[in-house]
This record gives structure tokens, sequence and C-alpha cells, in this order.
């Protein structure tokens, strides 16, 4: 964990230094709350003058609202520029499939509707977030209703 660090902090450093944004990827949910940690650092070091390390929301998942709340709240309580990277998702089926395999509750949205209302509420959440506290966001989307959002916003 500690190489994985290492070589995040100098992507980063790089980033901060050159003026651009580093995004941290989204994977499954099992493995995601470990690239949470890591981004948080990354967020809380690089993002004291302005959003630099981006966060993905995988607005598939049910608890990305409640997940993309606490980061918002984190940050400004922390005093430093949030950036987020707000997506559908790419893994509902393998998550369906392990979550039916172990025994847990489907983390993923019932359909596509809701997916896409989650999507909606997070990016209206980040554009706010934008204008009224210097947030960085990416809205990454094929969706034209979601592009169209986003323009209006």
């Amino acid at each position: 964990m500690r190489n994985v660090m290492a070589r995040l902090e100098t992507l980063a450093e790089k980033a901060s230094h050159s003026g651009v944004t580093l995004m941290v990827d989204a994977e499954q949910s099992y493995f995601q709350n470990a690239i949470n940690r890591l981004a948080t650092k990354l967020i809380r070091k690089y993002n004291t003058k302005r959003p630099v390390v981006y966060n993905t929301y995988q607005c598939y998942l049910k608890d990305t609202e409640d997940l993309l709340s606490v980061d918002l709240e984190l940050c400004r309580r922390l005093g430093v520029f949030h950036g987020a990277k707000i997506v559908r998702g790419a893994y509902m089926e393998q998550e369906r499939e392990r979550a039916l395999q172990i025994g847990y509750e489907d983390p993923v949205h019932e359909d596509r509707s809701a997916t896409s209302r989650s999507y909606s509420r997070c990016m209206g959440r980040m554009m706010d977030a934008v204008k009224n506290h210097g947030a960085g966001l990416m809205v990454a989307t094929h969706n034209e209703d979601s592009v169209r959002t986003a323009t209006q916003l």
C-alpha cells in the first residue's frame, strides 16, 4: 500500500505543479473503500488552493449520494476544495452477481431510471459546490439528457 500511495503522491505533485487535475478512477464496490481513502488523503494534501485531485462517484451504487455528501462536508470542514468525477458506472452485473453469490444486499440501484435520478442529483449537488465553494466537477456521461442538464445548470 505504501508503494501505491507513493506513486499517487508523485502523480498528484506533478498535477499540482503543472496546473492539471488528477482523476482517481473507481472500481467495484468491494475495492472502492480503499480507493476512497487514498483519494481523500490526496485531496486533503493537494486541494488546498484549487481542486487538483478528483475522486470518482459511481451513481449506479445506492450509497453514492451519501458518500458524496460526506465528502463535500469533509472538504468544507477541512477548508479544501472538492473535486468529483461523476459516472453512472460500469460494474452493475458484476456487483449484482457477487452480492447474490456471497449473500449481501445488492448495492446497485434497482433500474436505469433510479441510476439516472441519482446521477442528476449528484450532478446538481456538485454544480452547487462548483458555484458556491470553488469545487471541481467532471461530468462523465454519454447520456444526452445528462449533457443537456449539465449545460443548463
